[in-house]
Parts: C-alpha cells; structure tokens; sequence
C-alpha cells in the first residue's frame, strides 16, 4: 500500500499510447492526439484564432536600472495569464473531450495593460491553434463503457480534465 503513494509521487500520469486504450485506463493519464476546436479564443496580439492562449507581458519599469535595463528596455515584472477553451483530441478517430480550466480574460487584460502603460508595454503570446498536435495531462473523469453516465451516451470516447497541456 506504501508503494501506491510513491508511485503517484513518481509517475503522477500513466502514458496511454493510443486514444483508443483510453478505456482501460482510470486516474490520471498522459495522452496525444491532434486538436479539434469546439469554440475559439482570439489572441490579442495577432487577431488569430486558437484554443490555448499563454500570456506574458512586461510593463515599462518603474526604477531605472532596477533589473540592470535602461527605463526602456527593463522588464522589472513581468505579467502572465492562461486562457482556454475545451477542446477534442483526436487520434485514429478516438475523440476525447479535453475540459480547461478556462482562465483569465486574456482580451481585456492586454486592453487594461494597453491603457495603462501604452506604447511601452511589451507582450507576446503562444498560442494551440486547431490541427496541432498536443500532449495531455490530466484525470479521466469519463471513458466510454464506464459507470459515471449511465442514462446518456456521450459522442466522445472520453472526457479528460487537463492538468498539464505541451505542445508536440
């Protein structure tokens, strides 16, 4: 019993390799598979569409030379924020809904900053656009054949709460 402890603090997800062994799999998991949007997010920046949006901006310092910048360049503190929709997984037609924790309104945060510092105001973005490849982290919350929905059937495999999501 000592051992299952350990093994969660050790190997915390448990690789699946196919979608499709999903099925056998209960807690927490890592899985692969190529976006599908369900609804999409804009990126402030760039105007493009995606599903996962990571956010890091750096206001103008306020002390010059606090990091070692001139009162241009120096990135005295720098702002992050995460914004993300649910969005399916799919891999050798095995759908698994992944569900976000969707985050801040990264639109109106940049908006605030824009106003706020204006020009000077630095920002970048990375985004998970739909077609791209994703590994997943997170706990199986449904798999098809379980015994959570036992009145309904569900268009997806599985329903997977992310943790964790790379890029591929």
């Amino acid at each position: 019993m000592a051992w299952r402890w350990l093994e969660r603090l050790w190997r915390p997800y448990r690789p699946v390799a196919e979608l499709g062994q999903l099925e056998a799999y209960e807690g927490r998991v890592e899985i692969e598979g190529r976006v599908e949007a369900l609804e999409d997010l804009r990126d402030p920046l760039s105007g493009e569409l995606c599903t996962v949006l990571e956010y890091r901006a750096w206001p103008p310092a306020t002390t010059v030379g606090m990091d070692g910048g001139t009162s241009h360049g120096s990135r005295a503190y720098q702002v992050n924020a995460r914004q993300a929709v649910d969005f399916v997984l799919v891999d050798g037609g095995v759908r698994v809904l992944v569900r976000t924790d969707p985050g801040e309104e990264v639109s109106a945060l940049h908006q605030r900053l824009l106003q706020r510092y204006g020009v000077g105001l630095r920002a970048e973005a990375e985004m998970v656009r739909a077609g791209q490849r994703l590994r997943v982290a997170g706990r199986v919350e449904h798999r098809r054949g379980g015994t959570r929905t036992p009145h309904r059937d569900l268009p997806y495999d599985a329903i997977v709460r992310a943790e964790r999501i790379r890029l591929v």
